[in-house]
Parts: structure tokens; C-alpha cells; sequence
């Protein structure tokens, strides 16, 4: 009877031991796992901060080009007048302010911009390649 119940204990030990290892090394894959989540979330969000921010810094490039184009006109046509009018004058004055204006937006639009890039570098995201990904990553139509 003493043997029955040391091997009974061997048995349970051993068991016991087996379960233990393998429940810790499956929290240890799940903790991973996790950390892996946490990071892809990350990324995930970086990506799209990127993406709203190219829009919106070529969105201010525009209105900063044609801003200065209007500026453009605007001297010409003072050159060609010699001496401008009032009203071309004022017109000219609240071009350049508002190139001026649309110049700082752009300004503060590339830094964010640079700001996105470096944190997508941070973790680990190639802004060189990101459209590429995108387009892998997107869902294909079925035939």
C-alpha cells in the first residue's frame, strides 16, 4: 500500500510540475503576445496621423501656391499701372498678409508632418515604403 501511494505521489508531482510549466509558459506567450498587440496598435495609429497629415500639408501647399500666385499677380499688375490705385494697393497688402498666413499654416503643417515621421520611425515604420504596405494590405475584390 505504501508503494501504491509513493508512486501515486511520483505521479501527481510530476504532474503537478508539468502543469506549472506549461501554464507559465503559456502566460509568458500571452504577455508577449500582448506586448505585440500594444505595438501594432501603436503603429496602427502612427499611420494614420501620418496619413491626415500629408493630406493636410498638401492641402496648405496648394492654398500656399496659390496664395503666392494671387501676390504675383498682384505686382504685376501694380508694375504695369506704375503708380497703383488705392484699392490695388489694399488688394496687394491683403495678398501678402494672407500669403504670409498661409505660409506660417504650411510651416507648422511640415514640422507635424517631420514630428509623425519620427515617431512612425519609433516604432519601427518605414514612411519610404508606407504606401506600398498599404497597398498589400488592403482587400482585394474577388473575382
Amino acid at each position: 500500500m505504501a508503494k501504491v501511494y509513493e508512486l501515486a505521489f511520483r505521479i501527481g508531482a510530476t504532474l503537478s510540475s508539468g502543469f506549472g510549466t506549461t501554464m507559465l509558459s503559456a502566460s509568458s506567450g500571452l504577455k508577449g503576445l500582448e506586448g505585440r498587440l500594444k505595438t501594432l496598435g501603436q503603429q496602427t495609429e502612427a499611420i494614420k496621423r501620418f496619413r491626415q497629415l500629408e493630406d493636410k500639408t498638401a492641402k496648405a501647399r496648394v492654398a500656399m501656391t496659390a496664395a503666392d500666385a494671387e501676390v504675383a499677380r498682384l505686382r504685376d499688375e501694380v508694375a504695369k499701372a506704375g503708380t497703383p490705385t488705392k484699392e490695388l494697393a489694399k488688394a496687394l497688402a491683403g495678398a501678402e498678409k494672407k500669403a504670409t498666413a498661409v505660409s506660417a499654416a504650411f510651416d507648422r503643417e511640415t514640422g507635424a508632418l517631420g514630428n509623425a515621421r519620427d515617431k512612425l520611425d519609433k516604432v519601427k515604420v518605414s514612411t519610404t515604403n508606407l504606401a506600398a504596405m498599404q497597398a498589400l494590405s488592403r482587400p482585394r475584390p474577388r473575382s
